[in-house]
């Protein structure tokens, strides 16, 4: 009896410790689960290799950042039914973008987009336009200044879902042919003003950033008192707010737009060129940034910016160099200037329309 007892316990074991069947096992089984289902959305929330929050790939899908994540069937085969989809509340999305978990950031980022440009209860006409302008004003507000917070992964999140505020802003026109972006800024604190002198809508985003991540002083713009200085730890944040909030733009697509203003592409140039300028530990995300704002301009424009601002304010805004002394001009080159050159002299077909120093390769036989 004990001997049959213990060949019905080691039957029983091995039951247990059998593999599943192939259909079951979890390589193969079809069911995705919540978390893989926002893959793609998570990544575009994700700091890249600089700790920039990479949003390059936005261009190509104006949905992605507000696409519907639900919540796919669970493998318990006892629950049959789907579980509801998160909606964070508006006001609430704002704490969400400074969460540490990137599902978390990407829903907000979902949620506040939809409240602001897809809200059916803005859509009167069933066109789809559901804008919300007064909320979306508060709204880029709120963004611009979470740029500046260091808590958690506030930049990460503010700096994602700006990028996506500015080209849906961009993309989104109603039947007067006005940008959604216009409209919000009519309704803004900051933007009515510049808007009702016919400023360019993009113009006064611009001036509206950086008087939000104002750092060399407070002033009245950016909500502090006059002439004041600010903190060491306070103006880091704000200049790498400034950073992150220029990426955004960047990141976003616009720059590339064919009705995009040429001087406010110019200007975004010039700020990140001051960046550069204000502090070393700036330099080289600073140089990385304008390559990446370079990367997303027509080569007409790239010539046009090049020339205009980065060889008078990048490359040659420490002294004169004679036309002539192209080698003392060279050996003051750092590795980020040489990046930048390089990247610019990277098509020989441009290296005719580039002003002096950029008119010939820094890159030859002879200077390696």
């Amino acid at each position: 009896m004990a001997a049959r007892k213990t060949k019905k316990k080691a039957a029983a074991k091995s039951k247990q410790l059998a593999a599943p069947p192939a259909d079951e096992s979890p390589a193969n089984n079809g069911n995705v689960t919540e978390e893989e289902s926002i893959h793609d959305d998570a990544d575009d929330m994700e700091e890249d290799a600089n700790g920039i929050p990479d949003t390059a790939n936005q261009d190509t899908n104006a949905d992605e950042e507000i696409s519907d994540i639900q919540t796919k069937p669970t493998k318990n085969k006892k629950k049959s039914q789907e579980e509801p989809s998160i909606i964070i509340p508006f006001l609430d999305t704002f704490y969400q973008l400074s969460s540490d978990e990137t599902k978390l950031r990407s829903i907000a980022a979902r949620d506040l987009i939809t409240h602001c440009f897809f809200s059916p209860t803005n859509d009167n006409n069933g066109s789809g336009d559901g804008l919300n302008a007064s909320d979306a004003a508060y709204a880029l507000t709120r963004l611009m200044n979470g740029l500046c917070t260091g808590r958690a992964a506030s930049r990460q999140g503010y700096a994602s879902a700006l990028s996506t505020f500015m080209r849906i802003s961009h993309s989104s026109k109603g039947e007067d042919k006005k940008t959604a972006l216009s409209a919000i800024l009519e309704v803004d604190t900051f933007g009515k003003d510049r808007m009702n002198q016919a400023e360019d809508a993009a113009s006064v985003f611009r001036h509206k950033l950086l008087g939000a991540t104002s750092f060399q002083q407070k002033d009245k713009g950016s909500g502090g008192v006059s002439g004041t200085k600010m903190k060491g730890m306070e103006e880091r944040d704000h200049a790498f707010g400034r950073l992150f909030g220029i990426l955004a733009v960047v990141r976003s697509g616009v720059l590339g737009l064919k009705d995009f203003p040429l001087e406010v592409t110019a200007g975004y140039t010039t700020d990140l060129i001051e960046l550069y300028n204000y502090k070393n530990w700036l330099r080289e995300p600073a140089a990385n940034a304008i390559i990446e704002l370079l990367t997303k301009l027509d080569d007409t424009v790239t010539v046009k910016v090049t020339n205009d601002v980065i060889t008078p304010k990048f490359f040659l805004a420490e002294d004169e160099i004679d036309g002539n002394d192209r080698e003392h001009w060279m050996q003051g080159l750092n590795a980020e200037q040489i990046s930048v050159a390089l990247y610019l002299q990277k098509s020989t077909n441009k290296l005719s329309k580039y002003n002096f120093p950029l008119d010939k390769a820094i890159l030859t036989a002879d200077t390696v």
